[in-house]
């Protein structure tokens, strides 16, 4: 039996020495965006909250790629309704402060700013546009879903102690809770929810 196991496992060994070349694939640089249209106004609480929904503009890479993403300052950006006319125009944020990024202020090239505050309609078909210097054009399309309809909702939390030392306040309350709700998911469409 011994001998047995130790012959297999010479013959898995040995056949792990191979080295399969992978072909890589041709890589051509497109535009590439990520942007959240949204039905409500944004202010500094909902960037703060919702940092990942703001306009970022950047070229692909190639899927072997171990260079980190870049951002493009320069591309012209522009939100238009289903008639064509402008309803948001975007530009590069320069500001050199990201809401959330309170410990350290970043200018990350590829985040822009709305100009117009513009707040989307459910119901209503937008079409955004982007394009900047050496890559294609790129244009996306959608129609904003209505607002998701919360049947039932629950929230219960707990007040968590600690003792951070003497002083007039001896105590700093963390709170930890559960947030439970029920939404109605018409199955004729396909929905996403960000929560």
């Amino acid at each position: 039996m011994k001998k047995t196991v130790l012959l297999g496992t010479l013959v898995m060994l040995a056949s792990c020495e191979a080295v399969v070349e992978v072909p890589v694939p041709a890589h051509t640089p497109q535009l590439s965006l990520l942007y959240t249209l949204s039905n409500q106004s944004v202010n500094y609480e909902y960037r703060l909250a919702f940092r990942g929904r703001g306009l970022y503009v950047s070229s692909s890479l190639s899927t072997l790629a171990t260079t980190p993403l870049q951002g493009r300052g320069d591309a012209t950006v522009e939100l238009r309704d289903a008639s064509g006319q402008v309803v948001e125009q975007f530009e590069a944020d320069t500001t050199g402060f990201r809401p959330g990024d309170a410990y350290y202020a970043t200018y990350r090239r590829g985040y822009y700013q709305a100009m117009r505050g513009y707040v989307g309609q459910p119901g209503q078909t937008y079409t955004l546009r982007a394009s900047a210097p050496g890559l294609a054009p790129l244009e996306a399309t959608i129609t904003l879903p209505a607002p998701a309809a919360v049947e039932a909702a629950s929230a219960s939390f707990v007040a968590k102690p600690q003792v951070v030392g003497p002083g007039p306040y001896p105590a700093v309350y963390d709170y930890y809770g559960q947030l439970s709700f029920a939404i109605l998911d018409p199955a004729a469409t396909t929905d996403y929810y960000a929560v």
